[in-house]
């Protein structure tokens, strides 16, 4: 039903583990898991070759009824079935049979109905036209979780209320591709849809001196709406509704300049410009907000899931990004734009950027089932310094006084190591290791021990640190000498 490419797993609340996106299709265990309320599966509704053999909008309004919505669905003859989704909102689903529909045609038309039923900014599934490596594509939960052992709350509904499994699989309808909504519409000529000055001009008639500019943004409007037949749909409108016609040559080469990748209304100009409700229009879903070229793979959908957390100091992420882990600082992971620029780097991906009301509210659900991953001392900040400090300090065995300090070398005094921290500042550069401010250094160096004081070297007063030689942990043991001439035996 799904694609091959790719499936959802969602885990149990409290079983600490994370919903995860696996590269391979949903198998029958998976689905029995799900039947069971063990496990619950989400499938793709995008496959590989851009068709879809399921398609629907997600509203996420765990307020609405139900039932309610299933007679609008039935009184606009959408060929859809609503399904009472995991959080209590809706999911609208239609079904083709194969071979199914291309992406590229559903998904304009999804919109179309979304608005219709009054939810406009509902979700659409698939949230893209096409599938690679990199983009597996988002998956949605199905219904009927649990329904082989309990009454699930994820069913189908009918006339009489809730279907069971058996009920929904006897009657499921399939969608034939032919969009038979426009006419049980409650506005004709898609205004139900369209920008409020476009259908301003409709009621007033395009003048003369616009019709060029005005049915260019009308052609921008049915393109959005109706890609596969926007064409005729202008041809149309140029006769029915302009006083007179544009001739046909002016308007193929409308259709022309529309049919270009990227196309946006003509706001600022006449004859829209003056009949602007921009608030009204954006909450369309062609409207002004609408932008298709990004329905058109210029850029990668970001599915992030399974974040684990490694308890370092401070600590470290790992988060599952369309599939591939990426590593992260808390720094990258609070901030989105951080983020973004973290991801793109690292798996070559283009994703679009998020508000950060909207990452937090993800990141929190996230942290609520993240993984915790131990990691040992010296995994953390704190821990790579002082084996980095120890490595500058094991050098006091190459010197044999005092004076060696100035030439930038830890000597032996007692009990204790002695050095200059602008001698260790500088062997961490050069060795590019961790670098971190002297305050903090010193207090780190303070909390294993370490003393301050300063003395006098060939007559110039030097400040040094002065760090326990019983917790520096330096090789004891000498190599096993090699026998050179054993060795020349054996070659």
């Amino acid at each position: 039903m799904g694609g091959q490419q790719a499936h959802g797993v969602y885990p149990l609340p409290g079983s600490g583990k994370s919903p995860q996106t696996l590269h391979s299709p949903a198998t029958e265990e998976d689905y029995r898991l799900h039947l069971e309320g063990k496990q619950g599966l989400g499938l793709v509704p995008l496959r590989e070759d851009g068709t879809c053999r399921f398609a629907g909008l997600d509203i996420d309004v765990d307020s609405i009824s139900h039932p309610q919505l299933h007679q609008k669905v039935k009184g606009l003859n959408l060929p859809l079935t609503v399904f009472r989704s995991k959080s209590g909102g809706a999911h609208c689903l239609v079904f083709m049979k194969e071979p199914g529909e291309k992406a590229s045609y559903l998904v304009p038309i999804l919109r179309r109905w979304a608005a219709l039923l009054g939810h406009a900014t509902s979700e659409i599934f698939p949230k893209q036209l096409t599938v690679s490596k990199k983009n597996l594509g988002n998956w949605l939960n199905i219904s009927y979780f649990g329904a082989a052992v309990s009454e699930t709350t994820r069913y189908a509904m009918g006339d009489h209320g809730a279907l069971s499994l058996t009920e929904f699989l006897d009657t499921v309808r399939y969608w034939d591709g032919v969009d038979t909504a426009v006419e049980h519409a409650p506005t004709s000529n898609g205004q139900a849809t369209m920008p409020p000055c476009l259908v301003q001009i409709m009621k007033e008639g395009l003048s003369q001196g616009y019709r060029n500019t005005g049915l260019l943004n009308y052609a921008i409007f049915f393109r959005k709406s109706s890609p596969k037949t926007w064409e005729e749909k202008l041809r149309a409108h140029n006769q029915e509704h302009v006083d007179p016609p544009l001739p046909e040559k002016e308007l193929e080469s409308i259709i022309q300049s529309a049919g270009k990748t990227r196309y946006q209304y003509l706001c600022q100009q006449e004859p829209i410009c003056s009949k602007c409700n921009r608030n009204e229009c954006l909450k369309l879903p062609f409207g002004v907000g609408h932008m298709p070229w990004k329905e058109d793979g210029t850029a990668d959908d970001f599915i992030a899931t399974n974040l684990r957390k490694i308890a370092t100091d401070p600590p470290q992420y790992i988060l599952e990004v369309c599939g591939r882990d990426v590593a992260l600082t808390s720094e990258q992971l609070f901030n989105f734009r951080k983020l973004k620029d973290r991801v793109e780097e690292s798996l070559d991906l283009v994703i679009r950027g998020m508000k950060a009301e909207k990452w937090d509210q993800l990141r929190h659900e996230m942290h609520a089932v993240q993984g915790i991953i131990e990691a040992p001392e010296d995994a953390s900040f704190e821990g790579q310094l002082l084996a980095d400090v120890q490595d500058f300090l094991a050098k006091f065995k190459l010197s044999d006084s005092y004076e060696d300090i100035l030439k930038g070398n830890p000597v032996r005094n007692g009990e204790f190591v002695c050095f200059r921290v602008m001698d260790l500042q500088r062997f961490l550069k050069l060795h590019r290791r961790l670098l971190i401010d002297n305050n903090e250094l010193y207090r780190i160096l303070k909390a294993q021990g370490s003393e301050f004081k300063e003395i006098k070297i060939l007559g110039k007063r030097q400040k040094l640190w002065l760090y326990p030689l019983a917790k520096l942990d330096t090789q004891t043991e000498e190599f096993e000498k090699i026998n050179f001439e054993r060795v020349a035996e054996e070659l």
